[in-house]
């Protein structure tokens, strides 16, 4: 399991695309290198939201393009998601490696100075070189809507090739912790897991080598309900405090 391994997998997907029609997606890998030479102790964190947006008319997705962290950078524009989760993960790391506490009024204050301040927009961005962020969906709403097309997704996983890749993705980029944004989201985890039996911001669960956590949508998920997440992460990481699913 490595960046190059990861890279044949992902061109599994881009066979798929092509055998089933599909002209135009995006599919995933680590913002940077950092992410695969973490020390021995860090964690390689990644976010699973719903599906990818891309709001630009003068250059639209042409072809197969790998959601580059600058891509996600463009989209804080249109949407609150990308911010949230630069957020999400820069308060993250900073617990689990800085062993930080925080309150919803310290992440207010730095969300509202994001795309207004470059000091705290290159501290988000550069914490992100060491994490991971993909979608369920691979295609972009046709429609331009933010809204997720839930019925398009749940159809897509019908076709058991996305189950078993999102598994081997997972397997892959080596992620040890694993945020599931969303209900639906939720559901789909179990959908492609059955032996999971994650519960919607419940209790983190840890199969094979990945812990799981399920969480609001991050874009509405409250500051408090973003330092709780972080605070079961880390019971997760440094205590163990997780459901153990067995093979």
């Amino acid at each position: 399991m490595s960046k190059e391994s990861l890279e044949k997998l992902n061109q599994t997907l881009l066979e798929h695309f092509e055998e089933t029609g599909i002209k135009n997606a995006f599919y995933y890998a680590p913002a940077d290198d950092h992410y695969w030479n973490k020390s021995e102790t860090a964690k390689r964190i990644a976010f699973c939201n719903l599906e990818p947006y891309k709001k630009d008319e003068k250059t639209p997705l042409n072809g197969y393009e790998l959601l580059s962290k600058e891509i996600l950078y463009d989209n804080w524009f249109y949407t609150n998601t990308p911010g949230r989760i630069f957020l999400f993960n820069y308060f993250l790391s900073k617990a689990l490696y800085n062993d930080e506490e925080n309150t919803p009024e310290e992440l207010g204050d730095i969300f509202r100075k994001i795309k207004k301040s470059e000091e705290i927009d290159n501290l988000l961005w550069e914490e992100f070189d060491n994490s991971l962020y993909f979608n369920f969906r691979y295609t972009c709403n046709e429609t331009g809507s933010t809204n997720a097309d839930i019925l398009y997704i749940v159809n897509q996983y019908k076709d058991p090739f996305y189950c078993q890749f999102y598994r081997d993705f997972v397997k892959e980029a080596q992620i040890d912790v694993l945020v599931i944004g969303s209900k639906d989201g939720c559901n789909l985890i179990n959908k492609i897991y059955p032996e999971l039996h994650l519960e919607y911001k419940g209790k983190p669960v840890k199969f094979q080598n990945t812990i799981f956590i399920s969480t609001e949508h991050p874009s509405r998920i409250s500051y408090d309900d973003m330092l709780n997440n972080i605070e079961m992460i880390y019971e997760a990481v440094y205590h163990n405090n997780y459901i153990t699913i067995t093979d």
